[in-house]
């Protein structure tokens, strides 16, 4: 269960050589407060460990969005866990309520589940779940991945027929995934991360799965070179320097963080320590957001602050600064946000909307004095400026927490989180962010139904938002926080503005579609 707790670290350095304008201070910024409406939304789910997986499970705790009745509003899949709770669907009754549905869907599995990826796998339309497994917690196994494929009600489970119930050869394995269309294809291929393997060396655990016209190939050791030594949790594909063709961001455990750079083929190059990363001792959770607001994306990667053994030096979150040219700035401390606890899940979001991307992640371990870790809200003040208000916004909450996702789910502008325990329970935090003239907002939604050759759903896609000589960049990525997936929206917080001057989706293929004049306040879906 979540308690509050007096408050994160706080740690508000400011960047010496950059002066915020006035006007920035004289903006009125609207009150940023949540609630606990977990009850009363009907979320009554739990995640709980068999004894014997205690070692992996206490890493585990899933929870992911996705729209699976496609009506518009977003709904949840979470993990049973080991103990032998069965996996849960939720979907959204459009009143602030969920029902779970998992039985009569075909997912309510009870087994070892650990990380969970959404996407339209086939471009039906539907939203699938993939789902990394050890199967009987009783004796754990490799080759037990699941992929539900959406039939419309009901989920077909086809993972050894399309060819990705395994991630592992050797031992039981298999941590967060993640899609993304790596060669623009318009079909999406998959990455699924290992962290055991990693400690026992006896073969690769980290895999590339390419989509090879709706079966799956494993392209592992000819597309990418991961280390065998790599501990992966959180993998994120994702455009880091506008060519289109999204690179693999994987956080991972004792310093073995990796940045591959997609060659323009599908194919991947280790730039890890000529880019200025690999820098956080114990990549968890993972988020990528435009936190300086220059138009390119910048990498979250939550981690440990403090040492506690020789192979957890307590380096902190890191948050890398892209300078371009796949360049990176560790500024983490200037922007005072390193100063978390045991951090998992994250989320780069506009939580106010105020216009920047704030930062929230959860924390707790039972080791060193962590299991009492509150969550953490980092309010994005200006450039690389950030102050830790999870105490003031209700945002502080203590337990063992694993997964943090980001959705909408009543639909009201503002963007509400998800959280998970560990041998836990489900917490939705409706933001209940106080309206105001500082608190404008847009949605945009993509369909690309009606064109194959596009991934499905945007993917991939750049949302570009200009108003009043302001402009924002989002760009739609199946990344992972930590184990799951945030509602796949480009939402921008518009600060004082009411209306959009001007939206340019650009595709992967570099097409571009444009609309002029629109209302804020309000969700949109575009087409090609």
């Amino acid at each position: 269960m979540s308690h509050r707790h007096p408050s994160c670290h706080s740690v508000t350095v400011a960047v010496a050589a950059i002066l915020l304008p006035a006007s920035a201070f004289c903006q009125l910024r609207p009150a940023l407060q949540f609630s606990d409406q977990t009850a009363s939304a009907g979320l009554n789910h739990v995640y709980s460990c068999e004894p014997a997986l205690a070692g992996m499970c206490e890493m585990t705790g899933a929870i992911a969005v996705g729209d699976f009745n496609a009506d518009g509003w977003p709904d949840l899949f979470a993990l049973g866990g080991s103990g032998g709770a069965p996996d849960a669907l939720y979907l959204n009754q459009q009143d602030g309520t969920f029902v779970e549905v998992g039985a009569s869907w075909g997912v309510a599995r009870q087994h070892a589940g650990q990380g969970i990826a959404i996407a339209d796998v086939d471009g039906n339309g539907l939203d699938d779940i993939y789902v990394t497994s050890l199967g009987n917690p009783s004796q754990p196994a490799v080759g037990q991945h699941l992929l539900y494929l959406n039939q419309g009600g009901h989920f077909s489970e086809v993972a050894h027929a399309m060819g990705v119930s395994t991630s592992a050869t050797q031992v039981p394995d298999g941590f967060s995934a993640t899609f993304g269309d790596i060669d623009l294809d318009g079909d999406l291929d998959l990455f699924v991360a290992g962290w055991t393997s990693g400690a026992t060396l006896a073969a690769p655990g980290n895999r590339l799965f390419r989509n090879d016209g709706g079966t799956f190939v494993d392209v592992s050791g000819i597309a990418i070179q991961i280390p065998v030594s790599t501990r992966g949790f959180s993998p994120t594909f994702a455009d880091m320097d506008g060519d289109r063709f999204p690179e693999l961001l994987l956080s991972a455990d004792f310093g073995t963080s990796r940045y591959f750079v997609n060659r323009g083929d599908g194919t991947f190059d280790d730039r890890t320590a000529v880019a200025g990363l690999g820098l956080d001792g114990n990549g968890m959770g993972s988020a990528v957001g435009d936190v300086d607001g220059d138009g390119d994306l910048d990498w979250y990667v939550t981690s440990i602050k403090g040492p506690v053994t020789p192979s957890i030096p307590g380096t902190g979150n890191k948050l890398y600064e892209n300078l371009g040219a796949h360049q990176f700035r560790d500024v983490s401390v200037a922007a005072g946000v390193d100063a978390g606890h045991w951090g998992w899940g994250a989320v780069a979001i506009d939580l106010d909307l105020d216009g920047d991307v704030d930062l929230a992640e959860v924390n707790g371990f039972s080791q060193g004095g962590y299991d009492s870790d509150p969550t953490c809200l980092w309010r994005n003040d200006g450039p690389l400026h950030f102050t830790e208000v999870g105490a003031v916004a209700g945002f502080n909450l203590v337990g063992n927490h694993r997964g943090l996702v980001s959705l909408d789910y009543d639909l009201d502008g503002d963007m509400d989180l998800v959280l998970t325990e560990s041998s836990g329970a489900v917490t939705l935090m409706r933001n209940d962010l106080v309206a105001g003239p500082g608190a404008g907002w847009i949605q945009v939604v993509l369909d690309t139904g009606a064109r194959p050759d596009l991934a499905p759903s945007g993917l991939g896609a750049t949302v570009q938002v200009e108003t009043r000589g302001q402009v924002w960049k989002q760009t739609l990525h199946g990344g992972t926080s930590y184990l799951g997936r945030s509602e796949l929206v480009a939402a921008f917080g518009l600060g004082a503005s009411r209306h959009v001057d001007r939206v340019t989706v650009t595709w992967p293929d570099g097409q571009s579609t444009v609309m002029r004049n629109l209302a804020g306040y309000q969700r949109i879906t575009i087409r090609p």
